[in-house]
């Protein structure tokens, strides 16, 4: 799949490389914030778990201070996420209109010969439809893919370090659950 995604990015996104590595630093960005954001609910647990008498001024108050913390990580993830998947759908729409009209100056410039190689339906479907198809079902979805990849990594990081067993566990499950399923399903659908 990335092959695909890397030849698609060469042959008509030659100028958005860069936009595509900001997507991917605001990916690390949010993985970052929800790496704070989980870290600080173990700390914030204990905390409460270990302290019977939450009355106390510096107790209640480093608590309160925690939460505050955890929940304004995630806040500012939440609406890195919004404008992030805001930026990928934007950038999408940007490049199909490149995409399309490439195509049409390919058209309007090709040769008589070249013009009559395609009926006007191939045409037209290549304008309309094809390029949309690509940018908002593969390119689109591989950005997300990779923004979620990104911050799932982050997060196990986190699991492994403080929780090595069970995070291996959920790992190895999750991996030959998605297998059981790539297998199932493609096999129903060839």
């Amino acid at each position: 799949m990335f092959r695909y995604f890397l030849d698609f990015i060469g042959y008509y996104g030659k100028n958005k490389k860069i936009k595509i590595l900001s997507f991917l630093l605001i990916s690390i960005l949010a993985g970052f914030l929800e790496f704070v954001g989980i870290g600080l609910i173990y700390p914030f647990l204990i905390m409460i778990i270990k302290h019977q008498n939450i009355l106390k001024i510096n107790c209640f108050e480093n608590i309160l201070i925690i939460g505050f913390v955890i929940v304004l990580m995630f806040i500012l993830k939440n609406d890195l996420m919004i404008i992030c998947t805001y930026l990928q759908n934007r950038f999408v729409i940007e490049w199909k209109n490149d995409i399309n009209k490439m195509i049409m100056n390919f058209y309007l410039n090709a040769p008589y010969k070249t013009i009559f190689e395609n009926t006007n339906s191939e045409k037209i479907y290549n304008v309309t439809v094809l390029s949309s198809q690509t940018l908002e079902t593969f390119v689109l979805r591989t950005l997300v893919f990779i923004t979620n990849s990104v911050i799932i990594l982050l997060i196990l990081t986190l699991l492994f370090f403080k929780f090595t067993i069970i995070a291996l566990f959920t790992v190895v499950l999750v991996a030959l659950f998605m297998l059981f399923l790539n297998k199932f399903f493609k096999h129903k659908t060839e």
